[in-house]
């Protein structure tokens, strides 16, 4: 017992040990107008450790939590030095403009290049000439010429390195991993380092066809520079050009900005207690990749640790050739912990997400065999399968449809893991959701109209019982009649609210679409295989279902009789003969020339309805560089007539917003409406705010031969606070979620309610 005692306190003392050496400080660095500083230098004083910004500014340092100094360093910039020890865990720093002002110091009699002649004397002074032990974070990643994001990898190794004359520097691999977001082999040709300080200390300035002169001088690293650029005799002359960074007190070499055909390369010395390191390089190289032709390569190199006292035991890597450090596919290792206890460069936000996915999914395929890519992406590509629980649920026909589209999705998720075969696969769940799920939901929302105007009736919703496929039973037609006399308006949304409910679902999935990047060939196979065929069956329905031949029922049971039979020929009916008294069963025959005319027309409308470029799988068309857009046609029947309507999705960089054009139509007038939504308004990390506002132009009584119009509008805004973010898939698992809508009198398909309304409404989304 004694032993274990010993055991226990040992690893106590190995976990204590560990969270002290393993401190996480990070932050964010902007300029004078807030604007994020990417390739910021952030060096810790003490621990020599460093890193820098990413594009959006960000950065993360691991370090002892010991009290240390950390500084911020930019060209063109004051410095910034503050203390940390392990209660600070963020910072946020802005870094003020340096005044560029001209002191005598500046004027020399020496020209650019005999300034630099001196300044490479100066070298060994400058430049540790023992070896020192340095570890490195390297990135490189593929891109097409619009930027979209090929291939990504990531080495982490070290280096024994020196200044002095004729030294070989030594590279030894500690980790390498790539992520492929293409089923095409990429790699990168084999990228190094190049070390301009160390090749001027070698060899020395070669003679070439270069014009030297003096540039305007730089405030950088605490101190103003010199600076020399290297130009060309002629335009013909295949030579580098570019800038060189002199530092006027130690005239030690800063900064190299330097291009040649179709490369550019940045290199960054950075002074750390008396001597100059190489710190930092910055790669851009076209059609560098080993298939050739796919765009840009960019490479980042890093310094993240300096060990001027080291052993051979201190090196955990494997030497490897000093011209190629990086080695595709060597040493891969997708997992997260090591490189997040390393110190690196964050990746930008879109980087980082394709990142998460794909370490997702090779979890995905070690722990399961035979998981095929597809089904990877299926477990990240569910952010809007959610259910929702409303306090409004009776009057809340956004929740039903909401909830009836995940049902469908989850469905078709499940189904699919069964199905083997791609036809099968578009089909049965396809079948499920038109002949099970759909008919339950439709009837489902015509109860709670019923029972709202205190009518309560038993729902049979089978597909089996008749051509409709679900009823209601347990009203008489003299109850039906009443409520026709009494409700009209009602009595006739009780025929539409099929439409609309197939309307708001063809909304919702068209929205999920449009909120997903489709240019990824595996989302577009989810959205053949879980979004065409609903998405069909929702805008198709208006289309073949008024064009049926009279239904006939296989129930002979008077008491099951269906309130309405058929809800197309019912509604063109009651629309122009509003005083018929009613009848369950309204046929072909029993329609007057004019009104088959309608119905006719009506069905033709419908077809308005197939056109949608997200239906296509087509999410944007890029307008500019940060906005884009996309479009889809709707036409519903509606109690007092027809709505067409023209929807128009615009991403203005990351946001989403929805603008609705719409037009009423009774038979005596056409009115205007128009909807415009802000989708997800992100408000903080955890809290978006969705807002929407309609206004229109309808009949003032919202009957079919009304001749005036009157005015109306709606309000309404979501806030909803999210819990428990998924670190791969980027959805939150939990949210709540409170609004409120105001209305006027007026008719939207989204709401029962037809009077003016007020109501505030909460609840909570699970996503799943």
């Amino acid at each position: 017992m004694q032993k274990y005692k010993y055991i226990i306190l040992f690893l106590f003392i190995k976990s204590f040990i560990y969270s002290q050496s393993n401190h996480q400080f990070s932050g964010k660095v902007v300029d004078e107008k807030n604007e994020p500083l990417s390739n910021v230098n952030v060096i810790l004083k003490n621990s020599k450790k460093g890193t820098m910004t990413n594009s959006n500014g960000a950065f993360v340092l691991n370090y002892s939590g010991k009290k240390d100094y950390v500084t911020f360093s930019y060209i063109g910039y004051k410095s910034y030095s503050a203390e940390i020890d392990s209660t600070k865990k963020s910072l946020r720093i802005k870094l003020e403009p340096a005044p560029v002002q001209l002191p005598e110091v500046l004027v020399t009699n020496l020209s650019a290049e005999e300034l630099l002649d001196k300044a490479i004397l100066n070298i060994p002074a400058n430049y540790p000439q023992e070896e020192y032990l340095s570890k490195i974070f390297y990135r490189a990643s593929i891109l097409t010429k619009k930027d979209s994001l090929l291939y990504v990898e990531e080495t982490m190794f070290e280096q024994v390195k020196s200044y002095s004359k004729n030294y070989n520097d030594k590279t030894f691999l500690v980790k390498n991993r790539n992520f492929n977001f293409l089923n095409k082999e990429f790699g990168i040709k084999g990228i190094g380092i190049y070390d301009n300080v160390k090749s001027l200390a070698h060899k020395g300035r070669r003679k070439s066809k270069n014009v030297y002169s003096y540039g305007t001088p730089v405030y950088f690293d605490g101190g103003l520079t010199y600076v020399i650029e290297i130009n060309k005799e002629s335009e013909k002359e295949s030579v580098t050009k570019g800038k060189i960074f002199v530092d006027i007190e130690s005239l030690a070499l800063i900064r190299f900005e330097l291009s040649n055909n179709n490369q550019t390369v940045t290199t960054q010395y950075k002074k750390i207690g008396e001597k100059y390191y190489l710190f930092s390089q910055e790669i851009n190289n076209q059609n560098e990749t080993r298939n050739g032709g796919y765009g840009n390569v960019k490479a980042l190199f890093v310094l993240t640790e300096i060990n001027d006292t080291f052993n051979i035991n201190d090196i955990k890597g494997t030497l490897v050739s000093e011209d190629e450090i990086i080695r595709t596919y060597a040493n891969q290792d997708a997992n997260v912990s090591f490189w997040k206890t390393h110190n690196s460069v964050l990746p930008d936000t879109l980087t980082q997400q394709k990142i998460n996915k794909f370490v997702y999914e090779q979890g995905l395929s070690t722990k399961s065999s035979g998981v095929k890519e597809i089904e990877a992406y299926e477990k990240i590509y569910y952010p809007h399968l959610s259910l929702r629980l409303s306090t409004d649920i009776p009057n809340d026909i956004n929740s039903l449809s909401q909830n009836s589209v995940s049902l469908n999705l989850l469905t078709n998720h499940l189904l699919q893991k069964k199905l083997k075969n791609f036809y099968l696969k578009l089909l049965v769940p396809s079948m499920v959701n038109v002949y099970l799920i759909s008919p339950f939901e439709e009837i489902e929302l015509e109860r709670e109209l019923l029972s709202i105007s205190g009518l309560h009736t038993k729902m049979n919703p089978f597909m089996f019982n008749s051509l409709d496929r679900s009823y209601h039973y347990g009203l008489s037609a003299s109850q039906l009649e009443k409520f026709k006399t009494t409700n009209y308006r009602g009595f006739m949304r009780l025929h539409t609210l099929r439409g609309e409910y197939h309307y708001l679902k063809t909304k919702i999935l068209e929205e999920d679409i449009v909120k997903t990047d489709m240019s990824n060939r595996n989302n577009k196979y989810n959205y053949l295989s879980m979004y065409f065929m609903d998405l069909i069956s929702n805008r198709t329905y208006n289309i073949f279902y008024s064009q049926l031949k009279d239904k006939t029922l296989k129930t002979k049971d008077l008491t099951k009789s269906p309130l309405i039979v058929d809800t197309h020929k019912s509604w063109v009916k009651y629309l122009f003969e509003q005083d018929r008294t009613f009848s369950s069963h309204i046929k072909s025959d029993m329609l007057t020339a004019e009104e088959q005319k309608y119905l006719k027309r009506s069905a033709i409308l419908s077809w308005m309805n197939l056109i949608s470029a997200p239906m296509l799988s087509i999410d944007k068309f890029p307008i500019s560089e940060n906005i884009s857009a996309t479009f889809s046609l709707n036409y519903l029947r509606i109690p007092f007539g027809e709505m067409t309507e023209q929807n128009v999705w615009i991403k203005y960089r990351r946001q989403l917003n929805g603008l609705f054009i719409r037009q009423y139509m009774n038979k005596e007038k056409l009115g205007y409406g128009i909807e415009y939504k802000m989708y997800n308004t992100k408000l903080s990390k955890n809290l978006s705010l969705t807002s929407l506002i309609d206004y229109w132009n309808q009949p003032a009584t919202l009957n079919f031969y009304d001749n005036s119009l009157k005015s109306g509008f709606h309000v309404g805004q979501e806030l909803e606070c999210k819990f428990g973010q998924d670190r791969y898939s980027q959805q939150h698992r939990i949210s709540f979620y409170i609004g409120y809508d105001y209305k006027t009198k007026g008719y939207l398909p989204e709401n029962l309610e037809l009077n003016k309304q007020f109501k505030v409404n909460f609840g909570v989304k699970v996503n799943m």
